[in-house]
């Protein structure tokens, strides 16, 4: 595909990054969101990864968009958290090397950025097993079923620094490229009675399952992969729908947007859930010093959830906007590109 933007992909983001956020600021039913909005993007990136790549280029493409901004604002938190609090040296030195390793996941400001940790380890491996089995016929299948063996392993042990999420999300991203390989034989599934069976069925089945991917605690794992599917099939459907439904252009130009903006709002969104914080620690007359004690939210009753949504998607877009308005001309200037 290149760098041709698929329209419908991008509203799928678009809607994922909004039950993100969502979930993060509590919103009705994150416990539904809970249950399929990451598999979602993995299914995604899956679906667009590109086998056409040398792992050179690929390896290059994946450290610049998704390793550097991974390690990055993890880094620079961790070195402020060090100024702040000198006594944890040695604990955050060992810390840095995690995230150096993808295998920190979880911090107050950058919590949400495991989703870039994961998904680096996951295309790189994948990428890894494709060069190394080029010339075998059945190198996809045995990739695939490669990646089902670790997903259950995943479900199965519960690893250290939350490592078997990225081994169960894997099967996501293993899925969306096996569905991109064979578009005809999905074809018969690409059904408006199905697409809303599909999301009925995750529905109910979201009614009595539950899942903590960082706990990694599944009450039914097979449930949750079928539900997480059904639901990420009714997004995607409903997402080409918008797209080919001119009278809602600007739903489609913003959801677009939104989709594009995700990787702003995945690093941003819970730094931006502070200024919400801070402002209602000050509508109670409460200090504001104790900012850094409510993660990720502090009171989400009487509708503050939807101000956290807002906030969270809108002020790391601006930010993020404002962030590469600065580093761009000194990038063009670094690789003598003039203005």
């Amino acid at each position: 595909m290149g760098k041709k933007r698929v329209a419908y992909l991008d509203i799928a983001k678009g809607i994922g990054i909004i039950l993100v956020v969502w979930a993060h600021a509590r919103g009705p039913f994150s416990n539904y969101m809970y249950l399929f909005h990451m598999p979602l993007f993995f299914l995604i990136s899956g679906y667009l990864y590109n086998e056409d790549k040398s792992f050179k280029d690929f390896l290059f493409g994946k450290v610049k968009s998704i390793y550097i901004p991974f390690i990055m604002w993890n880094i620079l938190a961790v070195l402020i958290k060090t100024i702040l609090f000198p006594g944890r040296l040695t604990s955050n030195v060992k810390l840095i090397g995690q995230i150096l390793l993808t295998l920190n996941k979880d911090g107050q400001f950058f919590g949400a950025t495991w989703f870039l940790g994961s998904l680096f380890l996951v295309s790189v491996f994948y990428k890894l097993l494709d060069t190394y089995l080029r010339d075998w016929k059945y190198r996809y299948s045995f990739i695939f079923f490669s990646f089902v063996a670790l997903a259950i392993v995943g479900f199965e042990i519960n690893f250290p620094l939350m490592f078997s999420r990225t081994l169960i999300l894997g099967l996501f991203y293993g899925i969306g490229h096996m569905i991109k390989r064979l578009p005809e034989e999905w074809k018969e599934f690409d059904r408006p009675l199905i697409a809303f069976f599909a999301v009925v069925v995750f529905i109910v089945v979201g009614r009595y399952n539950s899942a903590n991917m960082g706990a990694n605690e599944y009450r039914h794992y097979f449930s949750f992969v079928f539900g997480a599917l059904c639901a990420s099939y009714g997004v995607i459907f409903i997402s080409r729908i918008i797209e080919q439904t001119i009278e809602i252009r600007v739903l489609k130009m913003g959801l677009c947007y939104l989709g594009r903006k995700s990787l702003d709002i995945v690093i941003w969104q819970f730094v931006a859930f502070r200024l919400v914080i801070a402002f209602q620690l000050y509508r109670e007359g409460s200090l504001l010093s104790s900012v850094l004690d409510y993660y990720p939210v502090y009171d989400v009753e009487q509708g503050w959830w939807i101000i956290y949504t807002l906030v969270g998607l809108v002020v790391p877009m601006l930010w993020g906007n404002f962030v590469r308005s600065i580093v761009k001309p000194f990038l063009k200037k670094a690789n003598g590109v003039k203005k």
